[in-house]
């Protein structure tokens, strides 16, 4: 009998299983076999906390069943209790180290934590026992792109899209990572095949109008998003945001409307809605609205995540520091739970890494470098911490006649790392500097650049040591800001997924002391010809002042459009699009007399950057 009630299982007869089972049950109701195969019936029919009652029966009658304990793993996974079912895949897999499905719902579960690298050894097991299971592949890749390993991930997500190309979110998940790694050119023709094959697939046809707008093809990129934002709240939502990077927030705001209509229950609608400086929607104040939606008891916890961003600004703008950060707490804890490489972050790796940046790239490292780095090439990379000031910055030198701003260009994040660790066992190489630098100019082939640009990529500041081997006549230009301001704007700013630390308060004061250790490091062995540094306060007092230092630093004739940024028509795809494209305002400046008695975390932080 219970061979044929697994074979029913097998076809998905559940009325079958389940009327065989329950009869089993009355006579025998200890029967290990009919408690485990009712449990795994019931998982497969989505009644998942009836399914794990039944395994746990199971499992209290037979500790080594290794066969239930995995069931059980995954029920507990697919009700979120990850940490039971952790424990669970790691009972079964210390009874059967050969059993793939243990090894697949540890690392998914690990995945969901944020805790990339141990998720990247239970998925690796799991591939060798199955290396043709898709699903592996796909999450395998995950766990490398959490881990900062691009191309890796990469090839393992080309791997489950050839495998099983019938499936769009494969084809979705290879152009998102080339559009991580900033080679948009590939990640564009990858797309438009792909939608070929998909052409009913919302989401291909949404992040390959994101990728045509990040090439400046608003033409392509428009003609997609008019045909595709009113099909759901998620691609109107990034219409929107395509809208305002190009500066167009009428237009934006129109779109967001059509949003709240098709989908009411959301957040990220509003939250989009304040970020454009507004602050009634027909009539009626966006305080009472969001106020009244954060009280519906339908509300997923990503939609209230965005309200409470949404309240805080209001509120902060209004004055009331205490409500405002109120709210900015409740959202930054639901993004944590929302982002799982947010979770896995570790503040321990930020004294690490400053300590090897020290030891790596000591004055000595560069009187040995043998390797010539490429000449001709004059890049200004303009470093900082994350909103200290870096889009504003570049607005500024973007508005130069003899300066182009290519935007933030993610190849050093993607590149340097693996090469930092090689450098810890032998010096660098020709064949380094060559293929590094012949990346970097294609990845950035895209751009309509002039001799001289501006790569504003504020998180540059860590790799400044590798840039200038590869590119010696590169120019560094690090703007600095009031440390509370800087933090206090990292917590109260959505990221999505971005900076790992970003957060959680603690995460943001390692990150950032981290920050000021690495740029002293920088300071100490960096001539004043090749860095430069400034405070965004002086930037907003006297801006020609500071503005006439940089463009003399640059090597470049003083121009007088460097003070009209707010008339350059640059796209700004960064949170700081509505902020950077206004006239100079001084209410960023100053957060600690308001802030400090409700971020105490951030308080400690010091008061100067030396």
């Amino acid at each position: 009998m219970l061979d044929r009630c697994r074979d029913w299982l097998d076809k998905d007869q559940f009325d079958k299983v389940d009327s065989e089972l329950r009869a089993l049950l009355v006579r025998e109701p200890d029967s290990v076999e009919g408690l485990k195969l009712q449990g795994i019936s019931l998982i497969k029919q989505g009644r998942v906390s009836e399914g794990n009652q039944s395994l746990s029966r199971a499992v209290a009658l037979a500790e080594e069943d290794t066969e239930a304990l995995t069931w059980l793993a995954l029920g507990h996974r697919l009700v979120g209790r990850l940490d039971e079912a952790i424990e669970y895949s790691f009972q079964a897999i210390s009874l059967d180290s050969s059993r793939f499905e243990a090894f697949n719902v540890l690392g998914v579960c690990l995945l969901a934590k944020g805790l990339a690298e141990d998720a990247k050894k239970a998925l690796l097991r799991a591939y060798t026992l199955r290396p043709k299971d898709v699903a592996t592949l796909s999450n395998l890749a995950m766990a490398y792109r959490l881990l900062n390993e691009g191309q890796m991930a990469l090839e393992l997500f080309q791997a489950a899209m050839l495998a099983e190309p019938s499936r769009a979110q494969h084809h979705i998940q290879v152009g998102r990572q080339l559009v991580l790694l900033g080679r948009l050119r590939e990640a564009a023709v990858q797309l438009e095949a792909s939608v070929l094959q998909h052409p009913a697939s919302v989401g291909l046809a949404d992040l390959l109008a994101s990728t045509y707008g990040r090439l400046g093809r608003n033409k392509a990129a428009e003609r997609i998003f008019e045909r595709i934002f009113r099909l759901n709240a998620a691609s109107a939502n990034n219409y929107a945001i395509y809208l305002q990077e190009e500066g167009r927030f009428e237009e934006s705001i129109s779109v967001l409307k059509d949003s709240l209509n098709l989908q009411p229950l959301q957040g990220e609608a509003y939250r989009l809605l304040v970020e454009a400086g507004i602050s009634e929607l027909d009539g009626t104040p966006l305080t009472e609205r969001v106020v009244e939606l954060t009280e519906n008891p339908a509300l997923d916890d990503r939609s209230k995540m965005h309200l409470g961003y949404a309240l805080g600004k209001i509120l902060d703008k209004g004055g009331d520091a205490s409500m405002a950060m109120s709210w900015f707490d409740l959202a930054n804890s639901r993004a944590l739970e929302s982002y799982p490489a947010c979770q896995g972050f570790d503040p321990s790796s930020i004294d690490r890494e400053v300590r090897a940046t020290a030891t790596i790239y000591s004055d000595e490292f560069f009187r040995a470098l043998q390797a010539e780095g490429r000449k001709g090439v004059r890049p200004i990379f303009i470093v900082g911490m994350i909103r200290s000031g870096t889009t504003l910055l570049d607005q500024f030198l973007g508005s130069h006649p003899d300066i182009s701003s290519i935007g933030e260009c993610p190849f050093w994040g993607a590149e340097a790392d693996p090469v930092h660790v090689s450098l810890k066992k032998a010096p660098l190489t020709q064949e380094q500097i060559d293929r590094l630098a012949d990346g970097y100019l294609a990845s950035i082939a895209w751009t309509k650049h002039l001799p001289r640009f501006t790569d504003k990529m504020p998180l540059n500041y860590r790799h400044i040591g590798l840039i200038r081997a590869v590119f010696p006549e590169a120019k560094f230009v690090h703007i600095r800001r009031d440390p509370f301001d800087t933090c206090l704007s990292v917590y109260t700013t959505f990221f999505a997924g971005g900076p790992s630390f970003a957060y959680d308060p603690e995460h943001i004061r390692a990150f950032y002391l981290g920050y000021l250790a690495t740029m002293r490091h920088w300071r100490s062995i960096l001539p004043s010809s090749v860095l430069f540094e400034l405070d965004y306060e002086h930037l907003l007092a006297d801006p020609e002042g500071v503005m006439r230092r940089v463009i003399e630093f640059v090597e470049l004739e003083w121009a007088s459009e460097c003070l009209s940024h707010e008339k350059k028509n640059l796209s700004i795809p960064t949170p700081s699009r509505w902020q950077a494209r206004q006239p100079i305002y001084f209410s960023s400046i100053g957060k600690r007399a308001r802030y400090a008695a409700y971020a105490p975390v951030l308080s400690t932080l010091p008061e100067s950057f030396d």
